[in-house]
């Protein structure tokens, strides 16, 4: 969680920024692979591994409430 965000991996082969206070999508991300890893947040960029052994750095702004 970060900013008012709750950032999220799924088996769909997405990452997913919701809005903590309601739960509303404030946008998604589709990876080659099912999202395994944890996902962190740092000075406004979001990371997820998926199973395509890739690590994605996703900007994070999109999701500020």
């Amino acid at each position: 969680m970060a900013d008012g965000a709750v950032f999220a991996g799924s088996d769909d082969h997405r990452v997913y920024a919701l809005r903590a206070r309601d739960g509303a999508r404030l946008w998604d991300f589709t990876t080659r692979g099912v999202v395994e890893s944890g996902i962190a947040v740092a000075d406004g960029t979001v990371f997820a591994g998926s199973a395509d052994d890739h690590v994605y750095a996703l900007r994070a702004q999109a999701a500020r409430v």
